[in-house]
């Protein structure tokens, strides 16, 4: 089986629950470095994680 291209996300929720993510979005990166990560979900969220490096780019959930 080949690894994924790319590898989307979806997170809607509040800080805390954002920050009970990472530790799969660390997972996702380690298990998948060649793919890119995208992550949805609150612009404060995807900008805390491509700021840690853990996603490749992140979009507002709410946009159409």
């Amino acid at each position: 089986m080949n690894p994924p291209c790319s590898i989307l996300v979806l997170r809607a929720g509040a800080l805390g629950d954002f920050i009970l993510t990472m530790p799969a979005l660390m997972s996702l990166r380690q298990a998948y470095p060649q793919a890119r990560l995208e992550l949805r979900a609150h612009p404060e969220r995807t900008a805390l994680a491509q700021a840690a490096g853990l996603v490749d780019c992140g979009r507002d959930i709410n946009a159409a």
